[in-house]
């Protein structure tokens, strides 16, 4: 991961250093409330040096488990907590939900949670097989 650093003036940067800055890096984050089996998921994020953005994509397979509250780990611990970011779930042929995913305030943690009214559900969507979820966002790191 790129970090732009101190610079003194008439420092020259190189075409690599520039070209590297907020390039996407998988990673591998761990769940609550999730248990995926044969589902896919797409992690990944990019920072330019305290700022970093994230991208989560999981598609549900016909043998997870969904039961929730469903909480993601964020890829670099916060700089501070109480971040909203955007959330949906996507019905394939029917609707795309737009929900709320938090990192909240009151907790010390590196995790998302999606606001969840009911075991399995989001807001008023139910996750199951086919459905795909998506998290992105951006925050100040530690």
């Amino acid at each position: 991961m790129a970090t732009l650093g101190t610079f003194v003036s008439g420092q020259v940067l190189t075409a690599a250093e520039l070209n590297a800055i907020g390039t996407w890096t998988s990673y591998t984050p761990t769940y609550t409330g999730l248990t995926i089996v044969n589902g896919t998921v797409v992690a990944r994020w990019m920072e330019c040096n305290k700022m970093v953005s994230f991208y989560w994509r999981y598609t549900v397979g016909s043998s997870d488990s969904v039961p929730g509250p469903h909480t993601i780990s964020l890829p670099v611990a916060p700089a501070y907590y109480g971040h909203i970011f955007n959330a949906y779930i996507r019905v394939p042929g029917l609707q795309t939900i737009v929900v709320a995913a938090e990192n909240f305030a009151d907790l010390t943690d590196n995790n998302v949670r999606l606001r969840s009214a009911n075991s399995g559900a989001v807001g008023n969507a139910t996750i199951s097989s086919g459905n795909i979820v998506v998290i992105e966002g951006t925050y100040e790191k530690a």
